[in-house]
Parts: C-alpha cells; sequence; structure tokens
C-alpha cells in the first residue's frame, strides 16, 4: 500500500477553504496526510482554530517550510494571481507537484517560466479549472474530438456576476492591474471569476483528451508536452513526461473593456477571440450589473448546437437531424474533485486534465485584452447608479444586463448592435505571442 501523500496548502483563507473542506475525506481513506500551511494572514482563515488544534504547523512564507518529509508531497496553491509563478517554481525547487489554482499566472512569459520549472523537476503543474476535472466536460471534449458534432464554428459564453465594494475590497490586489510591489495582477471578470468560462471554450477545442501527444506551445520551447502520467510502483517514483492537455491555440483578439467601479482595471468585457483553425470564441462577463446570470454557453457546429443554461442543468446537445444528447451540468461534481485527481495520479499513477499547456491559451487571451484595448472605457456617468451602503455597496450600469445579453445572443459585440458608449479595440495577432505587454503592430 502507498504511504499517504503529503500536503502542504499554500494559502487557507478564501479559495483555501474548499480545500481544508475536502481534505478531511481523503485523509480518512488514507491517500493523504497535512503536513503544513503557509499564509501570512491565517487568521483570515474561518478554520484555524481547527488546524491548530490538529497540529498542523502555519508558516507565513514558503521560505520558512522545513525540507520535504518525503519523495511524495503535492503543494495546493491558492495564493494571489501575482504569486502562482514564484510559489509554483518554489514548490517545484523542492520536488513537489503542485495543484495551483487558476489563472496559471497573469502573464504568458510567467506561465513559460513554469513550464521550464516543470520540465526540469520532473513533476506535473495542474491548474485548478474545476470544469475540466468533471466528466460532463471531459465526455464532452471527447465527442468534439471525435467529430460527433461536426466542426466547430462558433462558441460563445456569459456570465453576469454582480460584486459589490466587499468583493474589491477583501484584499489588497482585487481589480488591480499591478501589485504594491509592481507584478502584474491583471485581476479582472475573465481572468478570476469567470476565468473559467473563458478557459473552458478554449478548452474543449483542445486537440487530445487524456492521451500523450507533442503539445505545440510546448514544441516551441524545444521540449515534448505529453498528458501527465505519474506515479509510484512498489515504493519506486517515476518522472513524468511533461506536459498535459491542450486547449485550442488563439490567433487574434479583440476586446471591448469597461469600468464602472472605482478600481485600476474594467469590470466588464466583451471578448472575440479568433482560433488559428478559424473558430470564433466570444466571452461576455460583468460584475456592473444588478441582474445575476451564472455562466451559460452556446456552442455552435456543422452538425449540432451544444448549449448550458446554468447550474444543475444538463448540457443539450441538439443535433440537425432532430436528435439529441445530454451530459450533465459541469456543476455537478465538487468543486475539489481535482484534489482526488491529483491525489490518484501521485499515488497510482493517472492523467493530469488540465495543466499548464492547457492553460496557457486563456492566459494568452487575457494578456491579447489589454493589448488590444490598454484603457478600459469609463461607462458614461449618466447610466452609473448604486444601491446598498459600505460593504453592500453595488455599483451597476442601467440596462448593462440587457446589452449583453444581446450580445451573447447575437453574437456580436456592443460596439456592433450600436450602443452608443461602446468602444471596440484593435484586433491584435496573438499567434506568436510569447511576453506581455508588448504583441505586435497592431491593426484593424
Amino acid at each position: 500500500m502507498n504511504e499517504p501523500v503529503s500536503v502542504i496548502l499554500v494559502g487557507i483563507g478564501g479559495y483555501g477553504e474548499v480545500y481544508l473542506s475536502a481534505l478531511p475525506d481523503e485523509m480518512r481513506r488514507g491517500r493523504c496526510r497535512l503536513t503544513a500551511a503557509v499564509d501570512p494572514s491565517p487568521e483570515r482563515c474561518s478554520r484555524l482554530a481547527e488546524l491548530r488544534t490538529q497540529g498542523v504547523p502555519i508558516y507565513s512564507s514558503m521560505e520558512d517550510l522545513p525540507a520535504p518529509a518525503g519523495p511524495a508531497e503535492l503543494m495546493v496553491i491558492s495564493s494571489p494571481i501575482h504569486l502562482h509563478c514564484p510559489h509554483t517554481c518554489q514548490a517545484l525547487s523542492r520536488g513537489s507537484y503542485v495543484l495551483c489554482e487558476k489563472p496559471a499566472a497573469a502573464t504568458v512569459q510567467e506561465v513559460d517560466q513554469m513550464i521550464e520549472s516543470r520540465d526540469h523537476a520532473g513533476r506535473f503543474v495542474a491548474i485548478g479549472y474545476q470544469w475540466s476535472y468533471s466528466s460532463p466536460i471531459q465526455r464532452l471534449k471527447q465527442d468534439i474530438q471525435a467529430g460527433l458534432f461536426g466542426q466547430p464554428r462558433r462558441l460563445k459564453s456569459l456570465c453576469l456576476w454582480p460584486r459589490d465594494a466587499s468583493y474589491y475590497g477583501r484584499n489588497n490586489w482585487a481589480g488591480r492591474l499591478r501589485d504594491d510591489q509592481g507584478r502584474w495582477v491583471l485581476d479582472s471578470p475573465a481572468n478570476n471569476a469567470m476565468a473559467h468560462d473563458l478557459h473552458n471554450m478554449l478548452y474543449v477545442l483542445g486537440d487530445r483528451v487524456e492521451t500523450s501527444a507533442v503539445s505545440s506551445s510546448a514544441t516551441s520551447h524545444g521540449k515534448v508536452a505529453a498528458d501527465v502520467l505519474v506515479g509510484r510502483s512498489a515504493g519506486q517514483e517515476r518522472n513524468p513526461p511533461s506536459g498535459s492537455d491542450t486547449s485550442a491555440n488563439p490567433a487574434e483578439v479583440t476586446a471591448e473593456t469597461y469600468r464602472a467601479n472605482p478600481i485600476e482595471n474594467f469590470d466588464t468585457a466583451a471578448v472575440r477571440i479568433r482560433t488559428t483553425s478559424g473558430v470564433e470564441v466570444l466571452f461576455f462577463g460583468s460584475h456592473a450589473v444588478r441582474e445575476n446570470m451564472d455562466p451559460v454557453f452556446n456552442f455552435e457546429f456543422d452538425d449540432a448546437v451544444v448549449s448550458f443554461a446554468g447550474g444543475q442543468s444538463p448540457i443539450a446537445a441538439r443535433f440537425k437531424n432532430g436528435t439529441h444528447k445530454e451530459y450533465a451540468s459541469p456543476l455537478s461534481e465538487p468543486q475539489a474533485a481535482k484534489l482526488s485527481i491529483c491525489l490518484d495520479a501521485i499515488a497510482n499513477g493517472g492523467t493530469i486534465p488540465c495543466g499548464l499547456e492547457a492553460a496557457k491559451s486563456q492566459t494568452i487571451c487575457v494578456n491579447g485584452i489589454y493589448e488590444s484595448m490598454p484603457q478600459a472605457t469609463e461607462f458614461p456617468a449618466e447610466l452609473v447608479s448604486q444601491t446598498g451602503e459600505g460593504p453592500k455597496r453595488l455599483v451597476y450600469v442601467e440596462a448593462l444586463a440587457e446589452i449583453l445579453r444581446r450580445s451573447f445572443d447575437s453574437g456580436l459585440l456592443p460596439s456592433e448592435i450600436g450602443v452608443p458608449w461602446a468602444r471596440r479595440g484593435w484586433a491584435i495577432d496573438v499567434r506568436d505571442y510569447g511576453w506581455f505587454p508588448g504583441g505586435g503592430p497592431p491593426r484593424r
């Protein structure tokens, strides 16, 4: 029987508490043990007293951690976006496997640095886009790649999530372009709360599912990337091939970004992406709305339309010949299923569905948004309203939800449906994009 995998949590407040809730079941099954936590402000964790009762040591920085206690260690990173790259590289340097929360990093050059560190260490890096780890999305992706629906033509996603002052005041980097030390954060709907929805469209178009194959994003570094197959057999470690499943490669990004809240970054985005294979990908999302709409999507293929109405609704594929097929909601499985999959991969060998190559396309698109529109457009003051007081103060834009629904339904950006305040950015070529900022000459 394999020894339990030692787990270190980096970041125990915020999303880190999802892992704190999931770990006890895994520990009772003898699959892992929580050996340490890292957080400079552990008092923000609602389960801090429980951790202290259990005797889990809590360190203020990764530099304070003692040497690894054994050959199989999983470091789960739920730190802020601008720390994903340094924390992942530090974890790899100590021989740890890594499960890092989404997004992979703020910039494409950081993702490339993480890939290089991963390949040198011979350990996997999983990125925590939980939909990518869900059975419904995996089955859907397999069917897409098998050609069940014909060629993909246009994928679009919409999410309306109101966020009040407490959301932007919960830490010192929310809504920021850079942190106080000048590191890129790029915190926005497209790179945080709704990053899943942008990533998922690119992910399901990826050309491999649970197979070992060369990734185009990795070959530019002169390395062979494959799905990560790892495991321990008879007490032996084996180093995994580097890489993981892929996403579609973006070719062009055109963005419209807007701001109503008193923040540095945008709180509303409408984005058109074209992939190298000619598929159109459209993302619409806003925090500056009163209406709440959980993520929905509509994927158009030559022979079918695949749609998701949100929540626990099934993903429905309706074929032009009148037949249909359903998949469960991607929300039907626990968020922390990704933790279980990573533990399986370390202990018994298995596939990491979403690694750095799979997550990199989302980062390229986010970087491309700023190249397309370096400065977010301020909403007209007369359209901006607010409700509530103090932490509950919500800033919203009149009729914005309806405009974004119209854009989603029509597959057009707000500037293309005649919205008078809308402003479209440049169309930016991101096919060879390797550094943010600086994505080449703009073109209309």
